[in-house]
Formats: C-alpha cells, sequence, structure tokens
C-alpha cells in the first residue's frame, strides 16, 4: 500500500511537474507570440514610416523640378528683357538720328530761305537802281 501511495504520489509530482512544464511551454508561446505581435506592428511602423519617406523624396524631387523650372523660366524672361532693352535702345537711337536729321533739314530750309530772301532784297535793290538810273536818265 505504502508502495502504491508512493507510486501516486510520484505519478501526481511527475503530473504536476508536466503540467507546470506545460504551463511554462504555454507562457514562453504566449510571449513568443506577443513578440512576434510587437515585431509584426514594428514592420507595419517601419512600412509606413517608409511609405511617408518615400513620398517626402518624391515631393523634395517635384519641388527641386519646379525649382529649377522657375530658375530657367526667369533667365529665358531676363534674356528676353534683355532684348527687348536692346530693340529699345536701337530704336531710340534711330529716333534720335531722325530727329537730327529733321533738325539739320529744317536747318538748311532756314537757311536756304534766308539766301532766297537776300537774293529778293539785292534784286529789290537792283530794281530800285534800275528805276533810279532810269529816272536820272
Amino acid at each position: 500500500l505504502e508502495m502504491r501511495d508512493a507510486a501516486v504520489l510520484a505519478e501526481t509530482a511527475a503530473r504536476q511537474e508536466r503540467e507546470s512544464a506545460v504551463l511554462e511551454r504555454d507562457q514562453a508561446v504566449q510571449q513568443l507570440l506577443e513578440a512576434v505581435r510587437e515585431r509584426d506592428v514594428t514592420s507595419q511602423h517601419v512600412r509606413t514610416a517608409q511609405g511617408a519617406l518615400n513620398a517626402a523624396l518624391s515631393e523634395r524631387e517635384t519641388l527641386a523640378s519646379e525649382r529649377e523650372n522657375a530658375v530657367q523660366e526667369r533667365h529665358r524672361a531676363v534674356t528676353e528683357r534683355d532684348a527687348v532693352h536692346k530693340v529699345l535702345a536701337a530704336a531710340v537711337e534711330d529716333r534720335q538720328r531722325a530727329l537730327r536729321a529733321r533738325d539739320e533739314a529744317a536747318e538748311a530750309n532756314v537757311k536756304a530761305l534766308m539766301e532766297k530772301d537776300k537774293t529778293l532784297l539785292s534784286m529789290e535793290k537792283m530794281a530800285e537802281r534800275l528805276a533810279m538810273s532810269k529816272r536820272v536818265r
């Protein structure tokens, strides 16, 4: 009877030990599952962060491209402005030359009119002298 009690006690102790080992194993499995869940959450966070980083890099490239386009447009506008300034400067010079030519022509006309007036005056004087000489005769 004692042996049987000892065997039952040994079997009970072995069963408790097995149950304890199973409990420890179940706890280890639970810890492992929790670690896997945490890893999955962390992996998801990493993927989200990578997506955000890729979007930010794409936006940065877009902004850099837009900035480059704006710089090129500005250079083009400056080039066009400089060309317009050259055309305007040439037009101003042409206008000034035309004004000088007009002024010179007007001056030449005035001189010609003055010469004409002198000629008319001298012709009038000659006519008066002729008339006088006719009277004297």
